[in-house]
């Protein structure tokens, strides 16, 4: 299996969500220095809100080898299975979702792959990944 030439596949950004979720978003405070104690909840207050991240632009394209799309999925912080949430069209990098796409009340870790070109998939990147922004990561809370 072809290994992507790139410190990591995918790079969750929330500080750019922190600046997307600010009008959505009570308590993302900016900006976050200082915060180093593990992943951040971010509640969501909204009935819709967008998760964005990083991806290198050149390994987007039309080889085999280049990602055609992404699948965006989440589970529950406590537990291991992952539900499918979005795919994106293209290789777009945001995806806007709804509340009444997850399971109900609870905190909730977002992952996101990669579809190549070719069929074949990048390994999930979660917002809890060593590269997650800011260190620790970050986590969604919602509450009914």
């Amino acid at each position: 299996m072809e290994q992507i030439p790139t410190k990591r596949s995918l790079q969750f950004v929330s500080l750019l969500l922190c600046f997307v979720f600010a009008p959505l978003v009570e308590g993302c405070k900016l900006p976050l220095s200082g915060y180093t104690n593990g992943p951040l909840g971010i509640p969501v207050l909204s009935e819709s809100f967008i998760v964005e991240w990083d991806y290198p632009e050149d390994q987007i394209g039309t080889l085999p080898s280049s990602i055609d799309h992404f699948n965006v999925y989440y589970r529950y912080l406590d537990e291991d299975e992952w539900f499918y949430l979005a795919s994106t069209t293209g290789p777009e990098t945001r995806v806007t979702t709804w509340l009444s796409h997850f399971r109900g009340s609870g905190d909730y870790l977002i992952s996101v792959e990669g579809i190549k070109n070719n069929g074949d998939a990048t390994d999930l990147i979660t917002s809890i990944d060593f590269d997650s922004q800011p260190l620790g990561g970050w986590y969604i809370i919602i509450q009914d």
